[in-house]
């Protein structure tokens, strides 16, 4: 039996994000609850298909950021959604512009680790 490879999921942070995911032809309304430089867990308006990909774009302060997610998992209409990254550097863009948010929040300076 091969041994399982385990991985440590990202710290997720509170947030209050209106969102809107692009799938396909249709827009999706939701709120963004919590947040990690992996992907984030939301509220969606109305159920959304497991596994759906569209597009969404994270906004704070004079950043802005067009991200691809899947959605990873539902649960009526609570999910989380799974950033799909095209590049090493969309993702250290969207990791910096999660730190950028949690330090306003919290006051605190996070140290982003690469």
């Amino acid at each position: 039996m091969p041994l399982q490879k385990f991985h440590y999921r990202s710290p997720r942070f509170s947030i209050d994000l209106p969102l809107q995911i692009k799938i396909a032809d249709a827009t999706v309304v939701a709120r963004g609850r919590k947040i990690s430089h992996e992907g984030m867990m939301v509220e969606f308006q109305e159920p959304i298909e497991r596994n759906s990909s569209g597009f969404i774009t994270l906004s704070h302060r004079d950043q802005s950021i067009d991200v691809q997610v899947r959605v990873a998992r539902t649960d009526g209409k609570v999910g989380g959604l799974v950033f799909v990254f095209d590049s090493d550097v969309q993702k250290a863009d969207v990791a910096r512009l999660v730190a950028s948010m949690i330090a306003r929040q919290s006051g605190h300076r996070p140290i982003l680790l690469q």
